[in-house]
């Protein structure tokens, strides 16, 4: 029996690369990045904007940490003192909610590097195996 590999169209295959090979991101060095310094990780995964928005965001939180404990402190008033630490307290916790979804970010970021994102959702034939000729085969592959 012969077997024959028949190919799709490669010239619209959204996995077929130039060089061979596909270029691809460590989701783990991602992750790294990103628990190291704010944004690296989104910076690595080649999405600026994303790196830029976290980045500022995550200044901002700790720059208003920074300026209510300083309100705290020159402040006179135990009501005063208090309503600063929990003004204080909730922009720590803004910039640890901020952290953890910067860092899940660049780890999924990194792992759908390669995927493909293209409008064409049509389905196409993929023939089976030539010599399983006891059975019916077929197989469909759908792109999203």
């Amino acid at each position: 029996m012969t077997s024959y590999n028949l190919p799709l169209n490669s010239s619209s295959d959204s996995l077929a690369v130039k060089s061979g090979k596909a270029k691809t991101k460590s989701p783990r060095a991602a992750l790294w990045r990103s628990i190291l310094l704010p944004g690296w990780g989104q910076f690595y995964n080649e999405k600026y904007w994303k790196a830029t928005f976290v980045l500022g965001l995550e200044s901002l939180f700790i720059a208003r940490a920074i300026d209510f404990n300083q309100m705290k402190q020159s402040s006179n008033g135990e009501d005063e003192r208090n309503s600063y630490t929990r003004k204080r307290n909730d922009e720590v916790w803004r910039l640890l909610i901020t952290r953890m979804l910067s860092v899940l970010d660049s780890y999924v970021d990194a792992h759908l590097y390669n995927f493909d994102e293209s409008t064409d959702l049509s389905l196409h034939y993929l023939p089976g195996d030539a010599r399983a000729a006891e059975h019916f085969e077929l197989s469909v592959a759908v792109n999203w």
